[in-house]
């Protein structure tokens, strides 16, 4: 294989949280029933890699991944506390100080994989291996013993809670009124004037744009 020279440095954008009257639930409140089923697996350490997942145990969002409201990221979870493994500077001291109350630390993105390196044994860890990592397996202490399975919140998150439902149908109601704008907007200018699939694009995103709450496209 060829070294990839000259690449460009990682995105590090801000990140934020999402409120409660958002998520319908608490970043403690989630993290317990994580904890619950590492309690039932009797697993000491759980890893995740999968950005949608650490977002969502979290609550917290960003743009790293264009058109996806994600932030790079690793997470290691213990019985009583964790570790978020983000860019530096990418989040701010409030944030901070609101998770190390909650017993999460701040780590740097790049000393995830010594932290890996140096977790301890004899110890079982949680992680998803389909969903991680060849370095992250490959480097886990021998005496560390994997359960290999979905990451549970890939399962949590599918499960959608009441808060969560009527959000989902206030997004609809307000794109649905972009895509009628656009549609009444298409059919009285359409051989009129020359609309192509960028401008129409286009006119449908100003349209989402005037919804209140809109971030970007996805």
């Amino acid at each position: 294989g060829k070294i990839w020279e000259n690449r460009p440095e990682l995105p590090a954008n801000p990140t934020y949280f999402l409120e409660e009257k958002t998520t319908g639930k608490s970043r403690l409140e989630k993290l317990s029933d994580v904890r619950k089923i590492m309690e039932n697996e009797g697993v000491d350490f759980h890893i995740i890699s999968n950005l949608a997942d650490i977002g969502w145990l979290l609550n917290i969002r960003g743009n790293d991944v264009e058109f996806n409201p994600v932030v790079l990221s690793f997470l290691i979870l213990t019985k009583t506390g964790a570790t978020l493994y983000i860019q530096q500077n990418v989040i701010n001291q409030s944030m901070e100080c609101i998770l190390k109350n909650e017993n999460i630390k701040i780590a740097n993105y790049k000393d995830f994989y010594e932290e890996v390196i140096a977790l301890n044994g004899p110890a079982k860890v949680l992680l998803q291996s389909n969903d991680i990592s060849y370095s992250v397996l490959n480097n886990l202490n021998k005496n560390i013993k994997i359960i290999d399975k979905n990451n549970p919140t890939s399962y949590m998150k599918a499960i959608k809670n009441e808060v969560e439902i009527e959000n989902i149908k206030h997004a609809h109601i307000k794109d649905g009124i972009a895509v009628t704008k656009f549609i009444y907007w298409l059919k009285h200018n359409i051989g009129k004037t020359k609309i192509t699939e960028i401008s129409g694009a286009n006119y449908l995103e100003d349209k989402r744009k005037e919804q209140k709450g809109f971030i970007e496209n996805s």
